[in-house]
């Protein structure tokens, strides 16, 4: 679910992020020195870029962080199950059935040399040409 989540704020923060950067400011003043008029709507759309641009900073950065607390507690549940030392420092038995250094019946088959096949010996199954 983190994951998924990060992902999807990702996503969403770099569209913002993008919009916010890509899409060019107005100019908010017009005149010359003496006659300046300022257009409100111009103020308006620069100031919704802007918020753009934080909101796209902000949701990338929480994703970041949901995504390396996803990669980690995924690793660090991973180390835990491949058979860590437990918490008093003694490994636990997976099995209690099985105990670990038990010999088994069928330990010999397991330890037996793989048959010994040459290449001599194996034969092909499509038909031979005939010329």
């Amino acid at each position: 679910v983190t994951l998924s989540v990060g992902i999807l704020l990702l996503l969403i923060g770099l569209a913002a992020l993008t919009t916010g950067s890509l899409l060019p400011s107005k100019l908010e003043d017009i005149g010359e020195a003496e006659f300046v008029v300022l257009d409100q709507r111009a103020v308006e759309y620069n100031g919704a870029l802007g918020i753009s641009r934080a909101v796209g900073m902000v949701l990338c950065a929480i994703a970041g962080v949901l995504l390396v607390a996803s990669v980690l507690s995924s690793r660090l549940g991973r180390r835990n199950r491949t058979g860590g030392p437990g918490e008093d420092g003694k490994e636990e038995q997976l099995s209690p059935i099985l105990p670990e250094n038990a010999p088994h019946p069928w330990g010999a088959v397991i330890s037996a040399p793989p048959a010994p096949f040459q290449v001599s010996w194996v034969q092909g199954v499509q038909p031979k040409r005939e010329v």
